[in-house]
C-alpha cells in the first residue's frame, strides 16, 4: 500500500527481498480518491522511502499500478507516472482490475479497456520508463484453453 514506515523497516531489517509498492496513482489527489490510506502517505514520500530501499538494498522496486476506468487510465496520468519514474530505476507492472464489487470507498470501479490499457503502456514505455502488463493467470488459463480446443488438445 505504500506505507512509508513499513517501507522504512524493510530497509532497516535488509533482509535481501524485493519490495513492490502499490501506487496506483501519480497524484495524491488521485490515489486518496482511491486507497483510504493515501492521505497518509503523500506519493513523493513513497517513492522516497522506495529509493531509499532501493539504495539499500540493490534490488529493483516494482510498482504496482492497477488501471481503472476513468480513474487513473489518462494518457497524461501515464505521463506523470513515467515523470515520476525518471532518474529513478523502477519497473511498473500494470494491472487490469478485476472487478470485486464494491471499494472500500463505496465506489464501484470498471477495469480499462484493453485498447485504453495498450495506449497507457505504450505512453510509459514512450516516456522512457520500464513498464509490463502483467495478465492474468485466470486470463492465460482461458485463452489457453480457447487455444487448445481450436487445435483439437483440449481435455474437456
Amino acid at each position: 500500500m505504500g506505507i512509508v514506515p513499513g517501507i522504512e523497516e524493510l530497509t532497516e531489517a535488509n533482509l535481501g527481498v524485493h519490495l513492490a509498492v502499490s501506487l496506483h496513482a501519480p497524484d495524491d489527489e488521485t490515489r486518496t480518491a482511491i486507497l483510504p490510506m493515501g492521505r497518509r502517505f503523500p506519493v513523493q514520500d513513497i517513492l522516497e522511502a522506495a529509493d531509499r530501499y532501493q539504495e539499500k538494498s540493490g534490488r529493483i522496486t516494482t510498482i504496482q499500478y492497477c488501471l481503472l476506468e476513468g480513474v487513473n487510465d489518462s494518457l497524461n496520468q501515464a505521463r506523470d507516472l513515467a515523470n515520476l519514474m525518471k532518474d529513478r530505476r523502477m519497473h511498473i507492472n500494470l494491472l487490469r482490475y478485476n472487478p470485486t464489487g464494491l471499494s472500500l470507498k463505496g465506489r464501484t470501479y470498471a477495469p480499462s479497456s484493453m485498447e485504453q490499457t495498450e495506449s497507457f503502456l505504450a505512453t510509459l514505455r514512450e516516456c522512457g520508463a520500464v513498464a509490463h502488463l502483467r495478465s492474468s493467470r485466470t486470463g492465460h488459463r482461458c485463452r489457453m484453453r480457447a487455444v487448445e480446443e481450436e487445435r483439437g488438445t483440449g481435455k474437456g
